[in-house]
């Protein structure tokens, strides 16, 4: 009955839902922006390789819409990596009038960056870590999210799984016994 009523108001040129779905491997997230496609990748590149690794992938660089999306995201890290912790590059930019400052009135953990692609909305999503973006060295424009299933011991203090820390886009530490080690990338697209 339901698939007659579809069909006919089909054939009569009303609008009909149709469900969008991800491509096998992606998984389908409910955005105020449409529906979002997201994968993680292992591959210790830069941010801008990452990106790059993005799109051949025909995605870009995935922003965060809330905690619930940072908590699947640190999964879906965990997964690519078969369980061991590491950071992923997300879709998230420094602002320019923040650039050069630490957390301050202006420069906000809210308001110092900006989602990066086209879809995250509000700043929700922004879940940095404690005294996060800090800037500590004036040139951390981009973001990372921990993937981890336990808090981390690293640079001699604790870091949450599912929470962001800015990072300088064109670093990736060689130290592969450091748990918040850049050990992938999340990427995002609409769904089709």
């Amino acid at each position: 009955m339901a698939m007659s009523l579809l069909l006919a108001l089909s054939l009569l040129g009303v609008a009909t839902v149709t469900s969008q779905t991800c491509d096998t491997g992606w998984q389908l997230f409910s955005r105020p922006s449409g529906e979002w496609c997201v994968k993680a990748f292992a591959g210790a590149y830069t941010q801008p390789l990452a990106q790059a690794q993005c799109i051949s992938a025909g995605a870009i660089l995935s922003g965060v819409q809330g905690h619930n999306e940072a908590a699947a995201f640190s999964n879906l890290g965990l997964t690519s990596l078969g369980n061991q912790s590491g950071s992923f590059w997300i879709g998230a930019h420094r602002i320019t009038t923040c650039m050069t400052q630490i957390i301050t009135a202006q420069c906000t953990p809210t308001n110092s960056f900006s989602w990066t692609d086209n879809s995250a909305t509000r700043t929700d999503g922004f879940v940095w870590e404690t005294q996060q973006p800090d800037n500590s060295d004036f040139n951390s424009s981009c973001a990372v999210i921990l993937a981890a299933n336990v808090p981390v011991m690293a640079a001699q203090r604790w870091w949450s799984p599912s929470k962001l820390d800015d990072h300088v886009c064109g670093y990736v530490d060689e130290d592969v016994s450091n748990p918040r080690r850049v050990r992938g990338y999340i990427c995002g697209k609409f769904a089709t």
